[in-house]
């Protein structure tokens, strides 16, 4: 499920094995559609890229790669391009995705992706986000920290749980 607080609307995807549903929810005003798209490996709905790349890392890194990517609650899809960023050092591979069409790429920005090359984990996501700015931009720069403990967690942990 995703939240988009700027344009008050819910979206909650569906994945089986020969199709993904989506809808798409107005918290607004109750209102809702939904739609059918074919499951395709090469189909990734919103954030699903980073699980596209993790999974496809080491050709990824050796070429490009054309996906369809579907933004959540929209039916149509984008052909994308993925292909190797720009990395200055051994210990992160970096990979950009844009819109194939040329036209398409004047309104919609690539997105800049940074992995860690020894296990692959997302340290940095630069590009379009649902959270809006109080200026109204929508271009954002995450940077993604792992904290590891030698100790095992208890599922769940009785801190996290709220008192009662």
């Amino acid at each position: 499920m995703q939240e988009d607080f700027g344009r008050q609307t819910r979206t909650i995807v569906d994945v089986n094995d020969d199709r993904i549903r989506v809808r798409r929810l107005s918290t607004d005003d109750g209102e809702s559609r939904a739609f059918t798209l074919p499951a395709d490996p090469t189909l990734i709905v919103d954030a699903g890229f980073d699980a596209y790349i993790r999974t496809n890392m080491t050709e990824l890194t050796q070429g490009k790669a054309t996906l369809e990517f579907a933004i959540a609650g929209v039916q149509r899809t984008l052909k994308m391009q993925v292909s190797p960023g720009d990395s200055d050092n051994r210990s992160t591979t970096s990979f950009k995705i844009y819109p194939r069409n040329w036209f398409i790429r004047l309104f919609v920005p690539k997105i800049k992706l940074l992995y860690s090359s020894d296990r692959p984990r997302l340290l940095r996501y630069e590009g379009y986000s649902n959270l809006i700015a109080r200026e109204g931009n929508r271009i954002v720069v995450i940077s993604f920290d792992y904290h590891m403990t030698d100790e095992p967690l208890d599922a769940p942990n009785e801190a996290w749980l709220a008192k009662r």
